[in-house]
């Protein structure tokens, strides 16, 4: 279903799946990034398990010989922990885009990840970055010559939330996310997170990635 450009699909994850990743992710805590240091992590936090190319890319651009370093480690992390769930997340992509499975592997960059939000200091931070609409096109800007700028999708699963709803704040609407579905995305859609007002201990996680095509071959990358 399609509904402001973004198309839901159905049964990616059942309800015993989401708790299980759930549950790794609690398990994996000190693994966790701060975007912000913040004094209680059980109250306020907001980061990212899994290193993302976005929120990275002009520290990157700066020093190309920390990306093997920092994203190599963080790769192999993500991979030996949810490697079951990035397979289900090639053979729903790949149905979805008619692509065969064997042709979509995870980058050499980053694996897909998660997007952690807890407490007013997430609310308050993501307030102050959330200001203007965005588009999800970073990794052009640091593999310029490696990935098709016309054919990059940006997908998310929620995981986790309490009293406070998560959702897509798009320019006209709202996209509210529901457990168990998969959200896409054309990448170029103007577009941001949705912010609300937490409370402490109030936590949002989102599984977040992307897909882009390879120029001049049919294989694809997932990454974060």
């Amino acid at each position: 279903m399609i509904v402001d450009n973004v198309e839901t699909m159905d049964n990616f994850l059942n309800e015993n799946e989401r708790l299980e990743i759930l549950k790794r992710i609690k398990t994996l805590q000190s693994k966790w990034k701060h975007l912000y240091p913040t004094d209680d992590i059980e109250k306020n936090f907001i980061g990212t398990l899994g290193e993302a190319v976005y929120m990275n890319v002009s520290f990157y651009l700066k020093d190309k010989s920390k990306i093997e370093t920092n994203f190599t480690e963080s790769r192999k992390m993500m991979i030996e922990n949810f490697s079951d769930l990035f397979e289900k997340t090639k053979s729903f992509l790949g149905k979805r885009f008619e692509i065969p499975v064997d042709h979509i592997s995870i980058s050499h960059l980053t694996a897909p990840g998660f997007h952690i939000f807890r407490g007013p200091f997430a609310s308050k931070k993501g307030r102050e970055n959330a200001k203007h609409f965005h588009q999800d096109l970073d990794i052009i800007d640091l593999e310029p010559n490696m990935y098709d700028s016309k054919f990059i999708i940006s997908f998310n699963s929620l995981i986790n939330q309490t009293e406070i709803p998560a959702f897509l704040q798009l320019e006209n609407s709202k996209h509210f996310y529901e457990y168990g579905k998969l959200n896409l995305f054309d990448s170029h859609l103007n577009h941001k997170i949705g912010i609300t007002d937490a409370k402490e201990g109030d936590t949002r996680i989102t599984y977040q990635g992307f897909m882009a095509k390879i120029k001049n071959e049919e294989k694809y990358h997932i990454y974060f």
